[in-house]
């Protein structure tokens, strides 16, 4: 019994670490699609800087939209499907976003000063 409740726990925290976090890095989102194939069904967009998380990975590289990547397994919000890996970002897309315009503000106010 002992040894059963230790493989559960191991597996849940296995579970639990394989997941990553990610964000849309696709100015105009990113289609979710039910297969990882690039003609499959699409099943939603996850707009542009969004957080997922990727649940699987092919190992099998590919060159879409300009950008090296993988089909991934993702899950947005309640939805689950494959979604092209070259565009996410391994940053929250939001905070950089808002860092760097609050950035560029101070440059052009000392500039102006």
């Amino acid at each position: 019994m002992k040894k059963l409740v230790f493989l559960i726990i191991f597996l849940s925290f296995t579970i639990v670490f394989a997941a990553d976090t990610k964000w849309i890095g696709a100015i105009s989102g990113l289609n979710m699609r039910e297969n990882p194939d690039i003609t499959s069904k699409k099943i939603v967009t996850i707009p542009f800087t969004e957080q997922i998380t990727v649940l699987e990975t092919k190992s099998e590289e590919l060159f879409l939209a300009g950008e090296y990547g993988h089909w991934s397994k993702v899950k947005w919000n309640n939805y689950e499907g494959w979604v092209f890996s070259g565009l996410l970002k391994d940053f929250n897309v939001k905070e950089f976003k808002t860092f760097a315009l609050q950035y560029l503000n101070e440059m052009y106010k000392q500039s102006f000063s």
